[in-house]
């Protein structure tokens, strides 16, 4: 709408003489013909890429995935201990048998050394941290987590 012209249905806007109803044969061939010139485009859908661990190579143990599993269940089964590696598949050696499985399926498995410091614990010094007399003369436990805080 543009000031200073007449108000105009939205009919009005077009030519009757443009819309020409033709034959409607000739519309459907037409519309076939763009149709046709219509192509899916081809997906392949087996060529999903799949991460690998660069660490799986070297890794004596691994964790299996498991595709299928309860709620509240681990994805993972494992470790196991690998038998023979191949570029696609792994030779792993189950409880009861060995198997082969692909690497899709496979995570390296780590472990603490045994080498690790072990630090003594003094239970005692933290119990006195964590119990305090009130003024009637009556112990109080706090949490560990609330241990180290003065109050």
């Amino acid at each position: 709408m543009t000031y200073s012209q007449t108000l105009r249905l939205p009919s009005d806007i077009f030519n009757k003489e443009e819309i020409t109803t033709g034959d409607d044969f000739t519309y459907v061939q037409k519309l076939r013909g763009i149709l046709n010139g219509f192509r899916p485009d081809h997906k392949s859908h087996s060529n999903s890429s799949f991460f690998v661990h660069s660490d799986l190579k070297d890794s004596e143990y691994v964790f299996v995935r498991n595709e299928v599993h309860k709620p509240l269940k681990p994805t993972d089964d494992g470790p196991y201990r690998v038998l023979s590696r191949k570029s696609k598949v792994y030779k792993v050696e189950f409880p009861n048998r060995n198997v082969q499985i692909s690497i899709d399926r496979l995570k390296p498995a780590y472990f603490l050394s045994n080498s690790s410091a072990t630090v003594k614990h003094d239970d005692e010094h933290d119990t006195d941290l964590r119990t305090t007399p009130t003024r009637s003369g009556r112990v109080t436990r706090r949490p560990v987590r609330f241990a180290n805080v003065k109050f």
